[in-house]
Parts: C-alpha cells; sequence; structure tokens
C-alpha cells in the first residue's frame, strides 16, 4: 500500500478512532481528568487531521522520494550510511589524538552484548502480560498511541521502540526491560536519535513540545542518513562510546539526558550524537519481555 493509500485510510477512519475514544473516555469517574481527557483528544484529531491532509497534498518529488526511502530504506543506504558513520568516528579520533584498538573494541562489544533493550512506559504491567504493540495495532482500539501524522506516513506507527540500557525519564519513571536479541532480527532498524530530536535540532525548539507536520518535513533527509541495521548497532555504538566517552555509564547519562534536545554535542564533524532509537517492526511478545 503506498503512503498516499495510507493517509486516505487513516483521514477515513480517523472519525471512528475519535468516537471509540470517547466512549473510553466517557468511563473516566473524575470529572477534572475526563475534561482534560476531552481537550487532549479535540487536539490530537485536529493535528492528525491537518497533518495527514498536508501530507497527502505534497506535489514536489524530492519530498516524495525521501518519504519512500524512510519508508522503505534499502540494504544500500543502510550499509552506506554505516560505512560513513564509522568513518567520521574514525576520522574524530584521529584528528583528536584518541585511541579505540580492535581489543577495546571487542572488549565493549562484550560488554554491550549484556545489556538489555529498554521499553519505557506508563503502563508496565499491562505491557509485561500483554506484549508492546505498535502503534497500527492500537489503531481503531480504545488505546491511543503517541504516533502522529508523519509516523504513519513514514511507516513508524508499525514498530515498538527500544533503547539499549537506558529509559526516557522524561516521559515515564517506569520501563520494561527485552532480550537484547531481538536487535539482530532482519527488519529492525535504528536510528541515531529520534526522528523527533532531529525536528528539534532543526527547528531549535525545546521540548516538551508540539510542532507543525509541514516542519517537520526539512529533517526527513538528515534522518535517511542516519537509518542502519539493527545488526550493526552494537558495533558502532561501541566505537562511538570509546570516542567519546570513558565508560558506558557516562555514555547512559548523557543519552538520557540529550535524547530531546535542540542542539548537537558529542559528534563528528558533519554527524549527529548516536543515542539510538531502535525501531522492532513486529508486536513483542509478553515472553519476550523480562
Amino acid at each position: 500500500m503506498t503512503y498516499k493509500k495510507i493517509i486516505r485510510k487513516y483521514i477515513d477512519e480517523l472519525p471512528c478512532q475519535i468516537n471509540i475514544l470517547e466512549k473510553e473516555y466517557a468511563k473516566t469517574p473524575d470529572k477534572k481528568e475526563y475534561q482534560k481527557k476531552v481537550e487532549d483528544l479535540k487536539l490530537y484529531e485536529q493535528r492528525m487531521l491537518e497533518g495527514l491532509n498536508y501530507l497527502n497534498n505534497i506535489k514536489d518529488k524530492k519530498i516524495i522520494k525521501i518519504i519512500n526511502k524512510i519508508n522503505d530504506p534499502t540494504s544500500k543506504l543502510l550499509t552506506d550510511n554505516k560505512k560513513r558513520y564509522l568513518l567520521a568516528l574514525k576520522n574524530y579520533r584521529k584528528k583528536n589524538n584518541i585511541i579505540a584498538s580492535k581489543k577495546q573494541i571487542n572488549c565493549l562489544l562484550d560488554e554491550l552484548k549484556e545489556i538489555k533493550l529498554v521499553h519505557t512506559t506508563k503502563s508496565p504491567e499491562i505491557i509485561k502480560t500483554g506484549g508492546i504493540k505498535p502503534a497500527s495495532d492500537l489503531w481503531l482500539t480504545s488505546n491511543k498511541s503517541c504516533a502522529n501524522a508523519m509516523d504513519v506516513v513514514l511507516g513508524l506507527d508499525k514498530c515498538a521502540f527500544l533503547n539499549h540500557g537506558f529509559s526516557l525519564d522524561n516521559f515515564s519513571d517506569a520501563f520494561v526491560e527485552v532480550n537484547s536479541k531481538i536487535i539482530d532480527n532482519k527488519s529492525t532498524i535504528v536510528s541515531s536519535l529520534d526522528l523527533f530530536t532531529f525536528v528539534l535540532i532543526k527547528t531549535k525548539k525545546i521540548a516538551p513540545c508540539s510542532i507543525q507536520t509541514k516542519k517537520w518535513i526539512s529533517s526527513l533527509e538528515d534522518y535517511s542518513k542516519n537509518l542502519f541495521y539493527g545488526k550493526d548497532f552494537l558495533q558502532i555504538k561501541a566505537e562511538y562510546i570509546l570516542t567519546f566517552f570513558k565508560s558506558i555509564d557516562e555514555y547512559n547519562s548523557f543519552a538520557k539526558k540529550n535524547y530531546y534536545i535542540n542542539k548537537i554535542t558529542k559528534a563528528p564533524k558533519n554527524e549527529f550524537p548516536f543515542l539510538g532509537e531502535i525501531k522492532i517492526f513486529r508486536y513483542i511478545k509478553s515472553n519476550e519481555i523480562l
């Protein structure tokens, strides 16, 4: 299904989704909480509809091409991105007299392989029994996802999002851990940063905030250059840590603090920090959660 057809599907089904959520929210006993949910839902409907219509009306062939590139990244794109980023790290180390021997890289890789994947959530008990569902699996149900119009168009509503070794405290204090072996799945894609962070860097806005869909477009090219195979994640992360940090703990502290920041720090020339948003393009079953 082309992204234009996906947009049409979501536009047609949006009223039904809103109706389902309204019925669910009507069960809320607390009046203030109920009113807040209703107001948030109205904003959600407005932003989703505006975003989908904007993306549906894009005529620029370059923008359409980059959307399709992200939606279905080629092996060449992901491999070339890896080669470019590792070379940038190598050049940075050479310029700054930083040593990262094969032995050091391999030792760090062994440590990284023992670290669990993390899914930050406000509902850990529900996830432990029901698993982690992509946003597309929650569509037309009584559970509202965080997916926006751009996520839908880029196919990011079809994946579960994870991090490696750290949680996102700005979203929730709670999290669940997942066996890191699933990162090697052929369909797993990793980006150096969350797409929203690329947008924050471009717009210089400060999270939490809402940003119009049309202002996300200028960040798509950078995002496409920072997509990698899941199987290459640990290699890139190991070399990134050895280039900029003294330990994994120091890296984790930096990653948590800077995951949604609007400036570039700790990165090679013309590159971005490698904090690692891991995208598992399937439902993660409850028995895969530790």
